[in-house]
């Protein structure tokens, strides 16, 4: 009898018990120091604050086995996000997200960088200075051409903003008011 369980098939499964962990982004990642490695990250549904952040897992293998999904240190409430990786730079990953922790508020929009794979963000910026909490950030998306561009759009109040940055501009004065987010105030 043949399965019509793709699992059965060879596919992995990503194991994430009650996490309540959603809507996987993949990313594959080249990195002469860590190796290349296929990196998921998943936003969390939980009603626990505690776990009102973006995961990660990734796979060495090519998607054949994962390691269990950790939580970064992005904050998310069941909001969409969108990572991407940058051709050429040896690990440098980017994820666009709603920036807070709080269900009640929907912004800002930010971008944070990360060189070891996407497992730390040391830059987070906001992709508009002024922010009102009345604005409503959403349905994010995010690629990087080959040039090392970092394409961004998103909605904000119902009308798709667009922009275009460079690694050094996330990077740029970082100070504390680079985000008026709540990353990177929370543990």
């Amino acid at each position: 009898a043949t399965s019509s369980d793709p699992f059965d098939q060879g596919f992995a499964k990503i194991s994430a018990p009650n996490e309540g962990l959603v809507e996987p982004n993949l990313v594959w990642v080249a990195n002469k120091h860590y190796g290349p490695s296929l990196i998921c990250y998943l936003r969390s549904r939980a009603a626990d604050a505690s776990r009102r952040f973006i995961h990660r897992s990734s796979s060495k293998d090519g998607g054949h086995t994962w390691e269990q999904p950790k939580r970064t240190r992005l904050p998310n409430v069941d909001r969409a996000f969108q990572a991407s990786a940058i051709p050429g730079a040896d690990g440098q990953v980017v994820v666009l997200f709603v920036n807070s922790a709080r269900v009640d508020r929907w912004g800002p929009m930010s971008i944070a960088l990360s060189e070891d794979n996407g497992v730390t963000f040391p830059w987070v910026r906001d992709l508009i200075q002024v922010f009102h909490d009345q604005h409503v950030y959403a349905d994010p998306s995010v690629t990087v051409t080959d040039d090392g561009r970092i394409h961004v759009a998103y909605t904000l109040n119902g009308n798709i903003r667009y922009a275009s940055v460079y690694p050094d501009w996330i990077k740029g004065k970082w100070d504390e008011m680079a985000t008026r987010g709540d990353y990177p105030h929370l543990v």
